[in-house]
């Protein structure tokens, strides 16, 4: 049986989010990450780090479009984080979309820096954890 931690990109790994100290629109999002290069949150890395490390499987869940797989892929090589999937689910309806995808891979618990997200998948039965 596969055990999973799943984890939010920004706000949660990087210092663009929620708890970053900037937002953009999903258009300008690909320039904003390139012109950027956010900033890790050093301290959820090594969590992250720490739970590959006694044998969790780690996907990313994020809001990112797809469009940014490359930047991110690249982001996580820089920081050398090692992860065993990426969903990006933007845009749209992130919060429905992050559902389905956590309800699919069935994690053990989901991280995000966004208490409205936090909230809404807790009413849908999915054990997620603000910070």
């Amino acid at each position: 049986m596969r055990r999973i931690i799943a984890v939010d990109m920004d706000g949660f790994l990087t210092k663009i989010g929620v708890k970053g100290n900037i937002r953009f629109p999903n258009l300008a999002y690909s320039t904003v990450l390139k012109i950027l290069s956010p900033k890790p949150r050093i301290k959820n890395i090594e969590r992250v780090r720490r739970w590959k490390n006694i044998g969790f499987e780690i996907v990313i869940v994020s809001a990112r479009p797809e469009r940014v797989r490359d930047i991110t892929e690249k982001w996580l090589k820089k920081h050398n984080l090692e992860v065993d999937e990426i969903i990006l689910v933007g845009p749209g309806n992130v919060k429905e979309k992050k559902l389905n995808a956590l309800e699919k891979i069935k994690p053990e618990a989901y991280h995000d820096d966004d208490s409205s997200t936090v909230n809404y998948l807790k009413k849908r039965g999915i054990c997620a954890v603000h910070g």
